[in-house]
């Protein structure tokens, strides 16, 4: 995914099952991150965390995401304002 807000998201995952995420963190200069999934209210979804490596951060969403647009945020493991946010739907 591509950090952005307020354009278009990528492509569409499917709903109703896990969802596999491929994050750019280029230029985060951080070992750990937390990950936070959001529904389109704010409402928190998800949570786990990621060490970014080579400019990536990969994580597993392993609940299954009803339709919808998310936004996934990344955090460094003590801050509260996200380094980046990603604009993920769901069809």
């Amino acid at each position: 995914l591509t950090a952005m807000r307020g354009g278009q998201a990528e492509k569409p995952v499917p709903a109703g099952r896990p969802v596999h995420l491929k994050l750019n963190t280029e230029g985060i200069q951080t070992p750990n991150l937390r990950v936070e999934l959001v529904d389109a209210s704010g409402t928190a979804v998800w949570g786990g965390t990621a060490a970014p490596a080579n400019g990536l951060a990969e994580v597993v969403v392993n609940r299954p995401l009803q339709s919808g647009t998310y936004w996934v945020r990344l955090y460094s493991q003590h801050d509260s304002d996200p380094l980046r946010e990603y604009a993920l739907n769901v069809k």
